[in-house]
């Protein structure tokens, strides 16, 4: 499980990474004619007060593959569905769900064994849920956008854009089109180019991408499935972490406090010490057993207050 879950952070870094490199060049020869200022901030899904929202990008290299995202929110929560096709194993963790309210981030799906993975947002899997923005930022395409005319989108006005362009941030014969509402929504988000893979290090070749808001209506979103944890926190527990065996938070409670905590706890429980405390400077550790289970408790003092980390197995 833990090399699961390292395998998974290490995929969406990769991805938060790379799509960093993309955007970093803009296009140069544009007169000013050309220019349409402040068209585009971003696609700006915040204006709205609920949706459901699509993401598929495909490309055709070395090899082809396929990136889904369904992003929903209900208000409080926002919900995403993340699956890739054609991708390494070791790049691709399988089909996850995320689930998060800005704080903490609550994972599951074949690609977390369909165990609960809850973590602060600080862990920040975020960037791994992309949008057009991750591709070209929008200050590089607002200077290229021209209007086509008016359509509407899920009952809502909006002007469609359009851009064409040779070259722009390592990419070439580029199209965008752009559906914005007037509160500066964008409901759709089209493009086509060549160059280089931004995700996988496909080489070159061909890419397309497609968003879409499908729905704007009211979501229910569900909890992730078996979040719970079954050992009592301090009261004062903050950034928890919940993943298979694993329990992390932090207290300002005093280190001995803690040990007493979970020493009149597991008694009652009927755990017994199995290896007696350790102790430094900076870290107190007990073990305890109860038949076949162990469950291993660390105490790390830090200068701004105290990190507990329980394993269990």
């Amino acid at each position: 499980m833990r090399r699961l879950f390292l395998s998974l952070v290490a995929f969406l870094t990769f991805i938060a990474c790379s799509t960093s490199t993309v955007s970093t060049s803009k296009e140069e020869n544009i007169s000013e004619a050309d220019i349409v200022v402040d068209t585009y901030g971003g696609i700006n899904l915040e204006a709205l007060p609920n949706f459901s929202a699509t993401y598929n990008i495909d490309f055709e290299g070395d090899y082809t593959w396929r990136y889904t995202l369904v992003t929903r929110f209900d208000g409080e929560l926002t919900e995403y569905f993340l699956h890739i096709e054609g991708v390494d194993p070791v790049r691709n963790p399988g089909d996850i769900r995320l689930v998060t309210d800005g704080e903490t981030n609550w994972m599951t799906g074949p690609g977390a064994d369909n165990e609960c993975f809850m973590f602060h947002d600080d862990l920040d899997f975020g960037p791994s849920f992309l949008s057009p923005d991750d591709i070209l930022a929008p200050q590089q395409v607002t200077t290229l956008l021209s209007p086509e005319g008016e359509e509407e989108i899920e009952s809502i006005q909006t002007t469609h854009y359009v851009a064409q362009v040779d070259a722009l941030g390592g990419l070439s014969n580029l199209r965008i089109d752009l559906w914005l509402s007037s509160a500066r929504t964008a409901l759709m988000y089209t493009l086509q180019a060549s160059g280089g893979d931004p995700l996988f290090d496909a080489g070159e070749g061909r890419l397309n991408a497609n968003f879409m808001v499908i729905e704007i209506a009211p979501m229910e979103i569900e909890p992730v499935p078996g979040c719970e944890i079954e050992l009592p926190l301090l009261i004062d527990a903050e950034r928890v972490v919940r993943f298979p065996g694993l329990i992390s938070f932090e207290t300002g409670a005093a280190p001995y406090y803690v040990l007493d905590f979970y020493q009149d706890y597991l008694t009652e429980e009927g755990w017994k010490v199995d290896d007696p405390l350790i102790e430094t400077d900076t870290n107190l550790q007990i073990s305890y057993a109860r038949g076949e289970e162990t469950l291993v408790l660390i105490v790390n003092v830090e200068e701004d207050g105290v990190t507990v980390k329980i394993l269990q197995q």
